[in-house]
């Protein structure tokens, strides 16, 4: 021991743990995971222009559910050079999971994947951590065209608005508002009221709503206690007030119009999927 002293080996092995710690500790991810599920009436996809000419114009209900991971990876450390500072760690966020779907108002009743359309999950996203309930996403859309998506969480709600930007010839305008729960949350049938209405849903086993993270058809009583704790509470958008640019919108389309929309939203997904 006296040797190891004098000798001078124990404060370099000391600096060569810590060296090895703050390098591991570089290597981890710092990540928070969370469930949504979108808000049908209050979710849309703006599809316009193209091939089908500036007239084209149809609205889609996204529902179904997805994930948003989010935190700190590892970034540039210069202890590999010899030097031992604290790691530099970079903000992130991403899709994960989107088990979603489009589907048409008015008369048409084909869905379409929203991950194909819209290409969620190939989104790059960051957040300022000044602000980290705040996301920023870029990438491409499903036809390979520039997309950028913001998303805000406030309470039990993530707000979503994106829009894509064709540039010209026949790629179609894309302009997403949607609005989803952060899971778990009890209006069963996603009509902004958590009331009898829902007890019902759960007790007839009617909804595909996974509150508790086990058996989503289970009538088991933590999704009652998360019924009965939020019973009477009202979905409040007014936070959100003035961010919204198409909530409840509403478009028919022509006849004419109809084979052009079921051929451009299956170009965008065949596009995507290639």
């Amino acid at each position: 021991m006296n040797r190891l002293l004098t000798s001078g080996r124990i404060p370099t092995l000391a600096i060569f743990a810590f060296v090895l710690i703050l390098e591991s500790a570089a290597a981890q991810d710092f990540t928070i995971h969370r469930d949504f599920q979108f808000i049908p009436s209050h979710s849309t996809l703006i599809v316009d222009g193209g091939f089908a000419g500036p007239a084209f114009k149809q609205t889609y209900r996204a529902a179904g559910t997805f994930g948003l991971a989010s935190g700190y990876e590892s970034g540039v450390s210069c202890a590999s050079v010899g030097c031992p500072p604290p790691p530099t760690h970079v903000p992130f966020a991403r899709f994960d999971n989107v088990d979603a779907w489009l589907k048409p108002d008015g008369l048409l009743t084909y869905v379409l994947p929203l991950d194909h359309t819209l290409n969620l999950t190939g989104l790059d996203g960051t957040f300022n951590p000044s602000a980290p309930n705040k996301f920023s996403f870029t990438g491409d859309d499903g036809q390979g065209q520039p997309f950028h998506l913001d998303a805000t969480i406030r309470g039990p709600l993530i707000h979503l608005v994106g829009e894509n930007n064709p540039g010209c010839c026949d790629f179609q305008h894309l302009k997403f508002d949607a609005f989803a729960y952060l899971q778990p949350y009890p209006d069963f049938n996603l009509d902004g009221v958590v009331n009898t209405a829902d007890y019902v849903t759960w007790r007839s086993n009617a909804t595909a709503v996974n509150p508790d993270g086990t058996d989503a058809t289970a009538t088991n009583s933590a999704n009652y206690e998360l019924w009965r704790t939020h019973f009477g509470e009202v979905t409040d958008f007014s936070a959100f007030a003035g961010a919204s640019a198409g909530l409840n919108t509403t478009t028919v389309p022509e006849p004419a119009n109809v084979l052009l929309a079921l051929i451009g939203l299956a170009t965008i997904s065949l596009r995507r999927r290639r």
